[in-house]
């Protein structure tokens, strides 16, 4: 057993767009494994709704009063099915309820919403009351249909009196915003109901919250815990209290302009000043090569060369990512939030995304970076006799660029969790069918619905980041060669006067460019692995249902999982996958050779 059914009213004035949102959501509901019924009251099918319906196209005339009591009585020939649907593990979508006769009947009577409410005393309560809110200016934009209580004065005294009822724990939805965006608010707040109702008892006694109500100490108590319950969206989720030490880190250096509203990521305009902050520094690091390349000589020209073209081309690597950073904002904000919405929907159904990894990962890379720059800064200070400040300020761009490759493997490395966390549950899916061990709450259609998202995700993320891959591919390049063409220079020309410290930190540079090159590889390979192994689990379901001669639709429907391939790419110039770390190295040794020929 799954628990009962959530119960999820409705509310709102006429043409407020209650009655599209309540498709759209049985709809979405279905798609999502979860079985869900639409109804609305008045329901003008049964003897008494068919009354109502002349009443309300104004083809026969009853007292408000009398009517009340019809629009109640339509409720409570309902009462046994909404009961026995909600029992049977059905959640139902009412547009309009119980509040709906009350508003209405106060402001059509002028008696008082406790006298309104009296009769549907004993109704079942439901779950959660959701209030679609439109300003009147709104309401005077829409064509009437003719009906009773179309007309505006009239609404405006029931959307006061909606006002009144609502005690607080209603669901206040803004209906200006768009259609999907109202959707996609009401279909989190129904996962959310769901999951916190299917094992508790249906209250089969409408709630008379317009009474006055003497205080209760267990119950004050109980609606405390509730508020301190723990959330799981936007900074509370697991996910983000699993890495929000490195979010600091990266906000800091000017690579996370952005911030948490309503649970959402939204771009922040405040934390774009590290944005910029870090762009002037960028800028000025640039000043300084071009200057003392113009008013300064190099004994070694080869040398001098390719330190300032390695430091100019990290310089505008480093602008070019901090400016993409700036610039998509909202595309990245949008991943997120996709990816937030993957884990709430799985979370949901009873099947959570375990962060344990990734917080082991998010340390070990932080914790490596810190000691890999802590060397790198260290031994700079004593080879070079300089300053602190000195020494980070020639740090800093490179720190920077570092920080953007990271923050890019840790989207990555998310997404691969991602992936291959619905590849466990498919697996387990497939492998319940062929054992017939305890269903799972999800089907074969879910799952590929969750894998398409995922897969707009990996896709939308290349895009954002394709050419960034290039230009860090090339400056990782660029750095690792040079770093081992000074070393291998000084230890050829110069062994007798050799300055250990400086080779100590060459190499301590050339590890910080070389880690960042393999995890790069490492992490696209890792989501591109995961991604592409769902066409063959499928193929592998549908060779089940072939073997019990259940398949009802064609095996060449699921070809399309495996033609569908997730690759991270640079510049769609080649794929990053780890056979091209080989690649990059023979490359790498030719240059390396030909620049000791130039001696």
């Amino acid at each position: 057993m799954h628990g009962r059914g959530a119960f999820l009213a409705l509310e709102g004035c006429d043409k407020v767009g209650k009655t599209t949102q309540v498709k759209l959501l049985v709809e979405a509901l279905n798609n999502l494994g979860i079985v869900a019924e639409a109804k609305s009251f008045p329901n003008r099918t049964t003897k008494i709704g068919e009354l109502l319906n002349k009443f309300l196209l104004k083809e026969i005339e009853l007292p408000s009063e009398a009517a009340h009591l019809l629009f109640s009585a339509n409720r409570w020939e309902c009462r046994q099915d909404i009961i026995k649907a909600l029992q049977a593990g059905t959640t139902l979508i009412i547009d309009r309820y119980a509040a709906s006769g009350a508003a209405y009947t106060s402001a059509a009577t002028g008696r008082s919403l406790t006298w309104c409410q009296e009769v549907d005393r004993g109704l079942p309560s439901p779950d959660l009351i959701v209030f679609l809110k439109v300003p009147e200016q709104m309401q005077n934009s829409h064509m009437w249909d003719g009906e009773r209580y179309d007309n505006m004065t009239f609404q405006q005294k029931v959307s006061s009196n909606y006002d009144k009822l609502n005690d607080g724990t209603w669901k206040v939805i803004n209906g200006q915003q768009d259609l999907n965006v109202i959707h996609q608010e009401l279909l989190r707040s129904t996962l959310d109901i769901i999951e916190q109702v299917k094992n508790r008892p249906i209250n089969r006694n409408i709630k008379m919250e317009f009474r006055p109500k003497t205080f209760d100490l267990e119950i004050a108590f109980a609606a405390s815990r509730k508020r301190q319950m723990k959330k799981f969206r936007g900074p509370d989720s697991p996910l983000y209290s699993a890495i929000c030490p490195a979010i600091y880190i990266i906000r800091i250096l000017g690579q996370a302009p952005y911030k948490f509203s309503k649970d959402r990521l939204v771009p922040s305009n405040v934390y774009l000043i590290f944005s910029f902050v870090f762009l002037t520094v960028c800028f000025y690091n640039v000043y300084v090569v071009f200057y003392q390349f113009l008013h300064s000589t190099r004994k070694e020209p080869i040398l001098g060369g390719t330190e300032y073209i390695k430091v100019t081309f990290n310089c505008f690597t480093m602008i070019y990512s901090v400016l993409m950073t700036m610039s998509t904002r909202n595309k990245f904000v949008q991943i997120w939030n996709n990816i937030q919405d993957y884990d709430d929907a799985v979370r949901l159904l009873g099947y959570p995304q375990k962060e344990i990894k990734t917080r082991i990962v998010c340390w070990i890379l932080i914790t490596l970076n810190i000691a890999l720059w802590t060397s790198v800064n260290q031994i700079g200070m004593y080879a070079f006799t300089e300053s602190w400040i000195s020494n980070i300020g020639y740090m800093s761009p490179y720190f920077g660029s570092c920080i953007a490759v990271y923050k890019f493997i840790g989207i990555t490395f998310i997404l691969g969790q991602r992936f291959h966390h619905l590849n466990e549950l498919a697996t387990k899916y497939i492998y319940s069918k062929r054992k017939n061990t305890r269903p799972m709450k999800i089907d074969i259609k879910t799952i590929q619905t969750w894998h398409n998202e995922l897969m707009i995700v990996g896709e939308n993320l290349n895009t954002l980041y394709t050419w960034e891959i290039l230009l860090w591919l090339a400056n990782l390049s660029i750095h690792s060669v040079s770093d081992l063409y000074f070393i291998i220079d000084k230890v050829l020309n110069d062994w007798d006067n050799l300055h250990w410290p400086s080779i100590c930190c060459l190499a301590s540079w050339s590890l910080v460019f070389v880690a960042q090159l393999i995890i790069l590889h490492i992490s696209c390979d890792y989501v591109s692995t995961q991604a592409n192994c769902m066409g063959g689990i499928l193929i592998d379901w549908q060779a089940c249902l072939m073997e019990k001669n259940s398949l009802k639709t064609p095996i060449e429907m699921s070809l399309h999982f495996i033609n569908r391939k997730l690759q991270f790419t640079a510049a769609g110039c080649f794929c990053i996958e780890l056979p091209l770390i080989r690649s990059i190295a023979a490359l790498l040794t030719t240059y390396l050779v030909i620049l000791l020929q130039l001696q």
